[in-house]
């Protein structure tokens, strides 16, 4: 079992409180019984037992968690509980939902029935184990001596010594833990107060006497007295049982903190209506300000430039990088150059295989173009950047089925929008046009689309693509340029390098003679 953290309670308390989250534990839903129950399920599981016996009543949390890990094993759990006390309450609901067999008896039976129920399991021929009530015995001790262990680990590791620890006594082994795992660090100068939740003193108090010693063997009588202090002045009419005065308390408490709760809530509405203009207008700075903070702090962090914003028709980027699959790369990522204007390169037809780096480039384009326009520093050597009226991407494949949509339906509507809605100034990201219907089909569409933007609209444009019967357009149609992905063949392995680079991917046929 991993160590659970230790929180601290942010409080206006003179003193500093941290909370042991024990909690966390799975199966639990809070209480202490599951990091008892961790230790009994590591024996069952390296002993192969094949089913689980523990005492309890329907109350009873430790039933809960231990008919949930049984559970969570596959193993069948049987759990014997007192029928003075056989409610029906939430974790006997949960005990039923997680399989577990209750066998309710008398108090007085409850012992017989447990040496019975063994006796029939193994004649049976099962491999049960039986788990005390509460966890109770030296390995629900051993729990907590672990527990100590952990909170010693946190101690050292920032440097900070717990004067008090506080928690719920009630079968004893919680206390015995924490208290043999004190005698066994020497803290003398820490008290360990349990409070108790179902006995009274003294018994309440030998019963965690008697675990430490059990636990210890030889050990120092009186220091064991002297380190167990137990305090029984919380216990109500029994543990799990119901209290009117409680009760009444609580129900009225409720209704007053929700009076009180709109009495406040009333008094605030009406200051802050009364403030709108400021705040709104401090929501706006602050907003500003939060954007150019954050802006700086990642161009800094991870050196970005300042572009060249302008009215001209180029976008001239200088190694440009992906500002996120940079980050997030375990290799170092390949930067690349940009150039596109409304001349004779406003169009970059790239070819090349799928992984190849082709659409995180295209991408990056857009981003540094966005990131120009928008005030933030961009991620690269330089970059001039003409600004730009739009931004148009038709990236990834992706159907719509709830409107009775295919993907080369979604891909179709979306290459119209961009063609109808685009004007010489947009920026257009276009990857694998024509991906969604036949080959023939999609190169002609690919081809039309691509001869269109350069003749017709005039838009800067990066186009990738897998047709590569479009590298044909570069010196028939003006302004189209070839680019491909850089590789290199090392052996039998081809290595893509990510670079950009002029020209056209070479299509290399091989074929298979018998």
């Amino acid at each position: 079992m991993e160590n659970t953290p230790i929180q601290f309670l942010d409080t206006e308390q003179e003193n500093a409180l941290y909370i042991k989250r024990d909690d966390l534990i799975p199966y639990s839903f809070g209480g202490n019984k599951a990091r008892k129950a961790c230790l009994f399920f590591e024996e069952i599981d390296k002993g192969a037992y094949d089913c689980v016996v523990t005492y309890g009543s329907s109350h009873s949390n430790h039933c809960r968690i231990v008919s949930n890990m049984a559970a969570a094993r596959g193993k069948k759990c049987y759990l014997i509980g007192p029928e003075e006390v056989s409610d029906t309450t939430f974790n006997s609901k949960l005990m039923q939902c997680f399989g577990a067999e209750i066998i309710t008896v008398p108090v007085e039976n409850v012992h017989e029935t447990i040496e019975e129920q063994l006796h029939k399991l193994k004649k049976s021929g099962k491999k049960p184990y039986f788990i005390p009530g509460g966890g109770h015995g030296n390995l629900g001790t051993q729990a907590y001596v672990n527990c100590y262990n952990e909170i010693k680990e946190y101690e050292k590791a920032n440097h900070i010594f717990f004067e008090y620890i506080f928690f719920a006594s009630g079968t004893g082994t919680t206390q015995a833990g924490l208290i043999c795992g004190q005698i066994e660090n020497a803290d003398n100068d820490r008290k360990i107060i349990g409070i108790s939740i179902a006995r009274r003193n003294p018994r309440g108090r030998n019963v965690v006497v008697d675990s430490v010693e059990e636990y210890m063997g030889n050990c120092n009588k009186e220091k064991v007295e002297n380190n167990t202090i137990f305090i029984d002045n919380y216990i109500g009419h029994g543990y799990g049982k119901e209290n009117e005065e409680i009760e009444d308390t609580i129900l009225g408490a409720d209704e007053k903190a929700v009076a009180l709760e709109y009495d406040i809530f009333s008094e605030i509405r009406n200051k802050v209506a009364s403030q709108v203009e400021r705040i709104k207008s401090a929501a706006y700075i602050i907003s500003l300000i939060d954007v150019m903070q954050s802006m700086a702090t990642v161009a800094e962090k991870n050196n970005y430039v300042k572009p060249v914003v302008n009215n001209g028709n180029n976008i001239d980027i200088k190694n440009g990088r992906h500002p996120v699959v940079e980050q997030i790369t375990k290799e170092s990522f390949i930067p690349n150059d940009t150039f596109l204007d409304l001349g004779e390169n406003r169009l970059d037809i790239i070819t090349g295989p799928n992984m190849a780096g082709k659409s995180t480039y295209m991408r990056q384009c857009a981003l540094i173009v966005l990131m120009a326009q928008i005030g933030s520093f961009v991620p690269a050597e330089s970059a001039e950047v003409g600004v730009v009226d739009r931004i148009f991407t038709r990236v990834g494949a992706s159907d719509d089925l709830a409107t009775g949509q295919s993907t080369f339906m979604v891909e179709m509507i979306e290459v119209a929008n961009i063609l109808n809605n685009a004007t010489n100034r947009s920026l257009l990201i276009l990857d694998e046009i024509g991906r969604g219907t036949s080959t023939f089909d999609g190169l002609s569409i690919a081809w039309a689309v691509l001869e269109h933007i350069a003749q017709k609209i005039g838009a800067r444009t990066l186009f990738a693509t897998h047709y590569h019967e479009l590298t044909e357009l570069e010196g028939k149609v003006s302004g189209v340029r070839n680019f491909c992905v850089s590789v290199k063949e090392q052996g039998e392995d081809i290595i893509f390098l990510r670079k950009i680079i002029a020209g056209g991917t070479v299509v290399m046929v091989f074929m298979l003679l018998n």
